[in-house]
C-alpha cells in the first residue's frame, strides 16, 4: 500500500501535481491512500481519500497512524519529508522554490521571511528522513542541494503534470469556446512574489497610450492581500481599462482556470519566483503565446514567445505592445512529462 501525504497541497498548481501522481497510480493499478488537507475537500481526486486537519503539529501523529493502519510499504510526500524515520520507502516531491537559496524573497515582509526561515529549519531538521527527492527542474534541485546540503545521489529531476485533465479540458473547450483576440491571462495568488503590482502598473501604462487589451486575473476577493490590487483594478477600469477578475467567491475550480486559459490568446507570467509555474504549462498546452519574466525557472519549463524584465512595468508594457503588434514566435514546452519514472520508484 502507498500512502500519499498531500497535506501541503492547497492550490491549483499543487492539485495538478497530485492529480498527475494519482492518475499514474490508477493506470498502473496500484493501491494507494491520499491524506488530503480538509480545505481541499472539493478537489476531484480518484481513489481512497482521507480528509484530515493539516495542522503541522499533528502531522507526525497522523502519518504514523495512517502508515500503521494501511500497512504501508511506501510513503510519498510533497515538499516536506516525514518528521520521523520510517521502515517505508520514502519519496518526497519538492515543489517549493521559496524554501531554497535560489528564491528571490527581497520583496517579502518580515513575517513572510520569518515563515520561510521556520519552514527551512523544519525541512532541514528532517531532510534525511527521505530516501529520494524528486524535483520539477534542475534549477529547483540545485537550490535545494545548496540550501540543505543533501547528496545529489538522492535527487532526481522528474517533472510531471496532469496531462490527462489538460487533454480532456482542451477537447471540451474546443467544442465550446473560441479564442478571444488580445486577451491575456494570469491566474495566481496575491502573494508579493507573484508580482501583480507591476503587472497592473503595466496596464496603466498601456491605458495611457490608449491600448486596451483584456487582462484576466484570478485574485481571491476574500484574501486581504487582494484588496489593494482590486482597488487599483477598479480605478483603472473606471478610466477605460479592461481588467477582469474571474475569481468571484474565493474558490476558483481548476477546470474553470483551464477554460479561461483556453479562451485567452496570451498567457502573461510576471512572477519573480516559481518552482515550476503551472500557468506556463497550461498556457503552452492550450496554444497561448506566453510572455514571461526573464527568470531561470521559465526556461526550464517553456520557450516563451517573449521575455521581459518583471521589475519594470514599462518593460512589461513594451512586451505586451510587441505581442499585439508583431507576429512573435509560438511558445513551446521544453520538458517531457516523466510521471511514469516517478511511479517506477514505487514498484
Amino acid at each position: 500500500m502507498i500512502v500519499i501525504d498531500a497535506l501541503q497541497i492547497r492550490s491549483g498548481g499543487g492539485y495538478g501535481v497530485l492529480a498527475s501522481l494519482v492518475n499514474g497510480l490508477v493506470v498502473r493499478n496500484l493501491d494507494y491512500t491520499v491524506l488530503l488537507n480538509d480545505s481541499m475537500r472539493k478537489a476531484k481526486i480518484e481513489g481512497k481519500i482521507i480528509e484530515v486537519d493539516a495542522n503541522p503539529f499533528k502531522r507526525k501523529q497522523i502519518l504514523q497512524e495512517q502508515l500503521d493502519r494501511n500497512n504501508a510499504t511506501f510513503l510519498f510526500t510533497f515538499n516536506f519529508p516525514p518528521p520521523f524515520k520510517t521502515d517505508c520507502t520514502v519519496v518526497t516531491d519538492f515543489q517549493n522554490l521559496l524554501l531554497t537559496k535560489n528564491a528571490d524573497i527581497n520583496a517579502f515582509s518580515w513575517k513572510e521571511k520569518l515563515n520561510v526561515f521556520l519552514k527551512r529549519k523544519y525541512l532541514g531538521y528532517n531532510v534525511n528522513n527521505t530516501d529520494t527527492y524528486v524535483f520539477p527542474t534542475a534549477f529547483v534541485k540545485s537550490g535545494f542541494v545548496e540550501t540543505f546540503k543533501i547528496s545529489e545521489n538522492k535527487c532526481k529531476v522528474l517533472p510531471h503534470y496532469d496531462e490527462k485533465t489538460l487533454l480532456g479540458i482542451k477537447q471540451e473547450a474546443v467544442r465550446q469556446f473560441s479564442k478571444v483576440k488580445n486577451r491575456f491571462i494570469y491566474v495566481s495568488s496575491p502573494s508579493k512574489h507573484k508580482n501583480h503590482t507591476n503587472l497592473i502598473a503595466a496596464w496603466d501604462i498601456l491605458l495611457q497610450k490608449n491600448i486596451k487589451p483584456i487582462l484576466a486575473l484570478g485574485l481571491p476577493p476574500d484574501d486581504p492581500r487582494s484588496v489593494p490590487l482590486l482597488t487599483s483594478i477598479k480605478e483603472l477600469n473606471e478610466k477605460g481599462a479592461n481588467i477582469i477578475n474571474i475569481n468571484k467567491n474565493g474558490v476558483l475550480p481548476y477546470n474553470q482556470v483551464l477554460f479561461e486559459t483556453y479562451k485567452s490568446t496570451f498567457t502573461i507570467f510576471p512572477s519573480f519566483n516559481e518552482t515550476f509555474g503551472f500557468g506556463l504549462v497550461e498556457g503552452a498546452f492550450f496554444d497561448n503565446k506566453i510572455l514571461a519574466s526573464q527568470k531561470p525557472f521559465v526556461a526550464s519549463v517553456v520557450k516563451p514567445s517573449l521575455y521581459f524584465d518583471p521589475y519594470d512595468p514599462q518593460k512589461i508594457a513594451d512586451a505586451v505592445i510587441k505581442a499585439l503588434r508583431t507576429n512573435t514566435d509560438e511558445t513551446t514546452l521544453v520538458f517531457k512529462n516523466r510521471i511514469n519514472e516517478i511511479i517506477n520508484l514505487m514498484v
